[in-house]
C-alpha cells in the first residue's frame, strides 16, 4: 500500500513539474493567468475591431510582433498590448481604444490620430521633431518628444503647458 501510494505521489508531483515548466502552460509562471500571449498571424483576429483598424489605419506598414490580451484590466485600463516589428508598443482599453503608444528615442511616431489642434501645435513649434510616447488619458494628452520635452494638452487639443 505504502508503494502504491508513493508511486501516485511521484506520478502527481512529475506531471505538476512538467506543466509548470511548459512555457505554454496556462499556469507558467511566464505567463500569468490573466494573461493570454498570442503572436503569428492570427493576433489581428485576437484585437477588437477598433483596435485592428487603428492598426490598418495608422501603422499598416508594420507588422504586429506580439498581442498580450489582459483578462482584468492594469491600473490604466490596458487590456491589450501591441508589440509591432519595430518595437513600438501600442496598449488598447477593452473595447480597442488606444491608450498609449511608445517608440524608442529613434521612432518618430505618426500624429494623424491626435486632435487637429494638437497636430497644428506640433507642426507649428516643434517641425523636424518626432514623437517617442503617446498617453490619452480622461484629462488630455501627454506627448514626449525625442528631445525630451513633454507637451500637454486637453481633450479637445488645447495647448496647456510643457515641461523638460
Amino acid at each position: 500500500m505504502k508503494a502504491l501510494f508513493f508511486t501516485v505521489f511521484v506520478v502527481v508531483l512529475s506531471s505538476c513539474g512538467n506543466s509548470a515548466n511548459n512555457p505554454n502552460s496556462k499556469n507558467s509562471p511566464s505567463s500569468p493567468s490573466n494573461e493570454t500571449n498570442v503572436s503569428g498571424a492570427e493576433t489581428k483576429g485576437e484585437l477588437p475591431a477598433a483596435a485592428s483598424n487603428f492598426l490598418t489605419t495608422y501603422f499598416n506598414a508594420l507588422q504586429i510582433k506580439n498581442v498580450i490580451h489582459k483578462k482584468s484590466p492594469v491600473a490604466d485600463g490596458t487590456f491589450f498590448e501591441v508589440e509591432l516589428s519595430d518595437l513600438t508598443e501600442i496598449d488598447f482599453d477593452k473595447n480597442g481604444n488606444w491608450v498609449e503608444i511608445n517608440g524608442d528615442d529613434n521612432t518618430k511616431l505618426p500624429i494623424d490620430m491626435l486632435p487637429s489642434a494638437v497636430q497644428g501645435y506640433l507642426n507649428a513649434h516643434y517641425t523636424g521633431i518626432g514623437l517617442t510616447s503617446i498617453e490619452k488619458t480622461d484629462q488630455g494628452y501627454e506627448l514626449e518628444l525625442n528631445n525630451g520635452i513633454e507637451v500637454y494638452f486637453d481633450l479637445s487639443g488645447n495647448f496647456l503647458r510643457e515641461s523638460k
